[in-house]
């Protein structure tokens, strides 16, 4: 399950500054750093249970907002859509914590699209 929650949460890193970096307005640099602090970063991750074996070792896309609080909202499965998989990846996302999106200094809630890739717990 350690496993799990550090892939994921190495995917949620580099999705958010993925994310961030598509999101740039077109006289900014589409280059993000880790310590950025105007897109959420990951501070709590939990592993799904029970994902489905054909989606062991894919790559998933998911849409949500971290509210100024941290807390992710409104969570979506993009693709594949499959109900098995969001039946079991969704609770898990709805649990995740972050440090929210700052905005000069304030906390702002931020909608990320996030790939995901899912790893079986070796």
């Amino acid at each position: 399950m350690n496993k799990i929650k550090m892939l994921l949460g190495a995917a949620l890193v580099s999705g958010l500054i993925s994310t961030s970096a598509f999101a740039a307005k077109p006289d900014s640099p589409a280059v993000a750093t880790i310590g950025r602090t105007d897109i959420p970063h990951a501070l709590q991750v939990v592993g799904p249970i029970g994902i489905p074996p054909r989606f062991v070792d894919a790559t998933v896309k998911v849409t949500f907002t971290v509210d100024e609080n941290g807390l992710p909202h409104d969570i979506k499965l993009v693709a594949p859509t499959d109900r098995k998989l969001a039946q079991s990846l969704l609770p898990a996302l709805a649990q995740w914590r972050f440090s929210p999106a700052l905005q000069n200094g304030v906390p702002v809630a931020k909608r990320v699209l996030l790939p995901i890739t899912l790893r079986a717990d070796s």
